[in-house]
């Protein structure tokens, strides 16, 4: 007896465009992406494309997927992770990380933010909380804070990261410092001139 397996090879748009939901999550160029799409969708405006595929469409399928498994998790008394729910904003904001994704919504271009994100996983790779609680959104946002307050001249630079990008995080440290612990202010300025020249 010979056993047969038929397997049908993905064609080239079906590959193009896993490459492109890829490379979106990875925080790839708009630019590049743009490139994705032409290869299989020539005559079509990228932009209206995008926001309608990632940031609507897919994103609300994968809420919905979300939304079911936790459920059925949930009916089985299995515990999920808190990361789960941060699939969606994952392909809502084409981000790889849950760094990342406060990061955009504080205003930080998201391909400075992959980066930062990425740059957070090789430097504090291990996050201290509550054995008893899984972290949450509130302890994401405010490991995103601390991060912020951690980058240096350095960093940023070999990032590449943009003026614009620093001048808003410098603000964002600015304006989240204003809390005093312990007669200090919650954030210490930063170390290094926001304006420094990236080139």
């Amino acid at each position: 007896m010979q056993l047969s397996f038929d397997f049908d090879v993905p064609d080239k748009k079906t590959m193009t465009q896993g490459k492109l939901f890829q490379e979106w999550i990875n925080g790839e160029e708009l630019k590049n992406l743009e490139k994705l799409v032409n290869q299989f969708l020539p005559r079509v405006e990228f932009d209206s494309y995008r926001e309608g595929m990632f940031e609507k469409n897919l994103s609300w399928v994968v809420s919905a997927i979300c939304r079911y498994l936790n459920c059925a998790a949930k009916d089985k008394s299995i515990q999920v992770t808190k990361d789960f729910d941060y699939l969606t904003t994952f392909v809502k904001y084409g981000v790889n990380s849950k760094i990342a994704c406060h990061l955009v919504r504080l205003g930080i271009p998201r391909i400075d933010a992959v980066k930062i994100g990425s740059l957070y996983r090789k430097k504090f790779s291990v996050i201290e909380f509550d054995e008893v609680e899984f972290p949450g959104f509130e302890s994401d946002f405010s490991e995103t804070l601390k991060l912020l307050n951690v980058l240096t001249h350095h960093d940023l630079k070999v990032m590449k990261i943009g003026k614009d990008t620093v001048k808003l995080i410098t603000d964002i440290r600015t304006n989240f410092g204003k809390k005093i612990v312990d007669g200090k202010p919650e954030f210490p300025p930063f170390e290094f001139d926001p304006t420094y020249d990236n080139e």
